[in-house]
């Protein structure tokens, strides 16, 4: 797999293979929609990646190459999440990826989803789904980012469907007075927090302290599915970015495949809720192995033409 295609971040190369590592588990059926088709969660022994020509059994060179051909280009490495105390959030640390070359990266920290009927301006009451949030900067510089909250259902059987973030302000001011009402916290639209940089954190405070606060707004899921499982998937919280191109020598072309460092969190609701409440949802820990990770997901892919010879 590795000799087929070249992975580089920016402009320095890094290798292909992940060879060494602890467990991987695979679910075929939660294919993601907009970029790879195999979910994959790694607990990484070591965060370097090891050559792809050194032996390993062939369980898991097999593995490897169906994980690598799906257009995941790195382990993806579950965090170690905590409750922050006497706080409804759930912190998640920046964790490094063997695809990481001089990248930032930010800390965040997340409620599990709400469900609300909120007065829209243009469609009168909409059950929507949104997710406050926090980000705080601890990598030493400011940091602007825009960040992009992706919901992927997840449901076995059922079609994949994908909901983004609508930062509309008058739905995220109906839910300010929800969470917010004192105004404490400012939360923000996805848009303005793209609009300001992120202050660095001083070291030994209580990270919400110096955390801009935003709202994840989500107003077509219900319209779209009813899932029981389901992922969401966030990018802009670090520049990690990496690419890889694949040749294929018989249509003398090659496919530019770019990824983005992107942490998903699993969430899960009970079968069969039809009536939506507002506490429905739960952190999914996938039986053990973590509700949270980060890794390289495939955001665009685009096609480079080999030059005719003269």
């Amino acid at each position: 797999v590795a000799s087929a295609s070249t992975i580089t971040h920016g402009k320095i190369p890094a290798r292909a293979g992940c060879a060494c590592f602890a467990m991987m588990f695979v679910d075929t059926k939660g294919a993601e929609q907009s970029s790879c088709l195999i979910n994959a969660r790694v607990a990484v022994m070591s965060d370097v990646c090891s050559s792809p020509n050194q032996d390993a059994p062939m369980s898991v060179a097999r593995t490897l190459k169906a994980f690598l051909a799906a257009g995941v280009l790195a382990c993806a490495v579950g965090v170690a999440s905590a409750q922050l105390p006497e706080s409804p959030f759930r912190n998640v640390d920046a964790t490094t990826l063997p695809l990481d070359r001089n990248v930032w990266t930010l800390h965040f920290a997340y409620m599990t989803p709400k469900i609300a009927i909120i007065e829209t301006p243009d469609q009168g009451k909409k059950t929507v789904w949104y997710m406050p949030y926090f980000v705080y900067n601890k990598t030493g510089s400011p940091r602007n980012i825009v960040p992009e909250f992706e919901l992927v259902t997840k449901d076995p059987d059922s079609d994949i469907m994908s909901s983004l973030d609508e930062a509309q302000p008058s739905v995220v001011d109906a839910i300010r007075k929800i969470e917010d009402p004192d105004g404490k916290l400012n939360y923000l639209t996805s848009v303005s927090i793209s609009k300001i940089k992120i202050p660095v954190a001083k070291p030994d405070t209580y990270p919400q302290s110096q955390a801009i606060h935003g709202i994840a707004v989500w107003l077509d899921v219900p319209a779209k599915a009813n899932p029981n499982n389901f992922s969401v998937y966030i990018t802009g919280l670090s520049d990690g970015l990496a690419k890889k191109e694949v040749e294929d020598p018989a249509k003398g072309e090659t496919k530019i495949i770019v990824s983005r460092k992107t942490l998903r969190l699993d969430f899960k609701r009970p079968v069969g809720s039809a009536i939506n409440k507002t506490d429905d949802i739960k952190i999914n820990d996938n039986n053990g192995l973590g509700a949270e990770t980060w890794l390289y997901r495939e955001s665009s892919t685009s096609i480079k033409k080999k030059a005719a010879a003269k």
